[in-house]
């Protein structure tokens, strides 16, 4: 018998490091469609997507490296990163809506005869959250179920989906009173009105990371460049500058240079513990699920 081609190296880090985003994706996307099982490839995919700040898209990514290797070296480790990152990214989100914008509480309700229930708004101006679960439904039921929220533009009619757990469908519903806030977003830009650019977008985000433009494997360097770049451009006596931006900036950097600080930050202990059973940590809560046994690994491998 021939022998079986290994798969190439990993595309260099250097295109994720350097942000040249669309060539590693390229690149990337290319080796796992020869080698769909290329576990380097797909753990590089995941910190793309991290990197991306695409922090759900991390996390499915992920879980493909975890079902063809349990225990692959850092698998937990990014686990805990990318949940943390999402985690943050929601309460954020959740928070900026209820400052001030109009919103509209979608009753979803109990739903025990199928994974997917529709549901209509008020209207289509009202747009719903892609993703829900504990952190962002309203009520304190603590229940690890997640869903998966569809609903075109222009369109008030939302379709609710319990998600697959580990790769697994669910036959059936769900038996919470399900309700989560959907609100107004602003009209698409007007001519002569410039849309927000992913960079004024990043100096926004909840993530340190994203804040400065660094990669998660950044060096001390590369680290102390961005945030002088990002100081210069943000410093309020600029034009375009912004206290606020120049002091999230500031933040980022003390905290991303402190080793502790920084390993807090990934874990996600700057947040509120989760409620459920018991409270727990999102650190706790990611072991839980991936590493205490309670997950099939042969069950969702055959998905990969």
């Amino acid at each position: 018998p021939g022998r079986v081609a290994e798969p190439p190296p990993p595309p260099p880090r250097r295109y994720r490091r350097t942000r040249d985003f669309d060539s590693c994706e390229r690149k990337l996307s290319a080796s796992l469609a020869l080698f769909p099982r290329y576990i380097a490839a797909w753990e590089e995919y995941a910190v793309l997507a991290l990197d991306k700040g695409l922090f759900a898209v991390a996390i499915e990514r992920l879980e493909t490296v975890y079902a063809l290797h349990p225990e692959h070296p850092d698998v937990l480790q990014w686990l805990i990163r990318a949940t943390s990152a999402l985690d943050r990214e929601t309460r954020q989100v959740t928070a900026d809506k209820a400052s001030g914008t109009t919103c509209e509480v979608l009753h979803v309700g109990f739903h025990m005869r199928s994974a997917e229930k529709k549901v209509a708004l008020t209207g289509p101006i009202f747009r719903c959250p892609t993703r829900v679960d504990k952190t962002n439904w309203l009520g304190d039921d603590g229940y690890d179920d997640s869903f998966s929220v569809r609903q075109d533009d222009g369109s008030q009619t939302v379709t609710v989906s319990r998600e697959e757990e580990m790769g697994v469908s669910m036959s059936h519903g769900w038996g919470m009173d399900l309700r989560f806030s959907c609100c107004e977003v602003d009209l698409p830009a007007s001519d002569g009105v410039e849309e927000p650019t992913p960079d004024i977008e990043n100096r926004q985000s909840s993530d340190h990371f994203q804040v400065l433009g660094v990669s998660c494997d950044h060096t001390l360097e590369e680290l102390r460049a961005a945030y002088r770049a990002a100081s210069f451009r943000l410093h309020p006596d600029r034009d375009g500058g912004s206290t606020e931006e120049f002091a999230r900036a500031s933040t980022a950097y003390k905290c991303l240079s402190d080793e502790e600080c920084r390993n807090a930050f990934e874990k996600g202990d700057d947040l509120p513990v989760r409620q459920g059973v018991d409270s727990r940590s999102v650190a706790t809560d990611v072991e839980r699920k991936f590493f205490s046994g309670a997950v099939s690994v042969s069950a969702i491998r055959g998905s990969v």
